[in-house]
Parts: C-alpha cells; structure tokens; sequence
C-alpha cells in the first residue's frame, strides 16, 4: 500500500463571524486517517480561493506565506516521523506538529489503533 500524506486548506464557511471573516482550517490525511485544526487565520470569505486553497489577491500574499509555511512544517514533522519507528497516522503527524515531540505508542495503543 502506497503510504502519502496530503496537507489542504479550506474556509469554515459556515463559521463567519460577523466580520465577515472566515476562518481557515488545516486538513492532514494520512491513509485512512485525517485530522484538522484552526490555523489562526482569518479571511474574507470572498478572497478565499477554495479551488487553490490560497488566499486571493497579490496584496494577500503574507497570509499564503503562513499557510505555505504551515504546509512545509508539517510535512518536515512527517518526513522526521518516518525516520523513527513510530505508527504514523495523521493524528502523530498532527501530534508531533503542534507539540514539537513524539508520543511513543505502548503496545496497548498499538493493538487499540489496530483493531
């Protein structure tokens, strides 16, 4: 089985706040497994480029930036996760991402995860 590991975005449409802001949401898919987190940013839902998952406008280009560099970052913390003898699902790579360290698996989380 091919193992990849996707990073998108996508606007919370139906979390506009009164602002008329959006917030953006961070989707990790590993196999069978995805998570996603709020990434601290906020657009207008007209700018929002739902297609590229990019934030529309060369004046919006400091906020593609954060959201590239939130992509880079996690697959950084993915391909560091290979190196380990880790299961990796998106929840480890959403894990290792947000706290910097590694949560080793006991044998009963294993067994759980797998089953």
């Amino acid at each position: 089985m091919k193992k990849q590991l996707f990073v998108s975005f996508f606007a919370r449409k139906a979390l506009t706040k009164k602002t008329g802001m959006v917030p953006i949401y961070c989707k990790v898919r590993y196999n069978d497994t995805t998570v996603q987190f709020y990434t601290q940013i906020d657009v207008l839902y007209i700018n929002w480029d739902s297609k590229r998952t990019r934030v529309r406008g060369n004046s919006k280009k400091a906020l593609n930036l954060e959201l590239e560099t939130i992509r880079v970052d996690i697959i950084d913390k993915y391909n560091a996760l290979i190196k380990t003898n880790v299961i990796i699902t998106a929840k480890t790579v959403l894990d290792f991402y947000k706290n910097n360290t590694l949560i080793m698996n006991s044998i009963i989380n294993v067994f759980n995860q797998h089953n």
